[in-house]
């Protein structure tokens, strides 16, 4: 009797775990990214390179394709949007040669998930313009 039970013990343990599984993945959305210059995400330093980025409800982890290595993980915080994304993009603040990145949308959701510290916006000489813009790069 202790024969069966152990093996409807491991059964249940094994369903059990192959839910938890299914439910993680689901809820984990990814994306590639080849991204051309050198950002700043949370005051972390990131090189230029091509990325995996996986979001799950409070971070987005950024995980370099070519040397197979976690370069960082951010903290954000997930706002809902009313369409859903029908491509996928990271959005970087820039001004000058420094770009900052604020904002991930994922191909296939309404959410986008906006980095916790967003830059400052500089103004410019002339009054009380903002001199930085925007740049949108395309995740697959």
């Amino acid at each position: 009797m202790t024969r069966l039970s152990n093996l409807m013990r491991m059964i249940l343990i094994g369903t059990f775990g192959l839910s938890l599984a299914a439910l993680s993945a689901s809820a984990q959305q990814k994306a590639q990214v080849n991204v051309p210059f050198a950002f700043v995400a949370n005051e972390v330093s990131l090189p230029a390179g091509h990325y995996q980025v996986l979001a799950s409800d409070s971070s987005l982890t950024f995980v370099n394709v070519d040397r197979h290595r976690a370069e960082g993980m951010l903290l954000t915080r997930n706002e809902q949007g009313y369409a859903i994304a029908t491509q996928g993009s990271l959005t970087f603040y820039v001004a000058g040669n420094r770009h900052v990145l604020t904002e991930a949308q994922f191909a296939g959701s309404s959410n986008s998930s906006r980095l916790l510290h967003q830059p400052k916006r500089e103004r410019s000489v002339t009054g009380n313009i903002p001199a930085g813009r925007t740049v949108e790069i395309a995740m697959k």
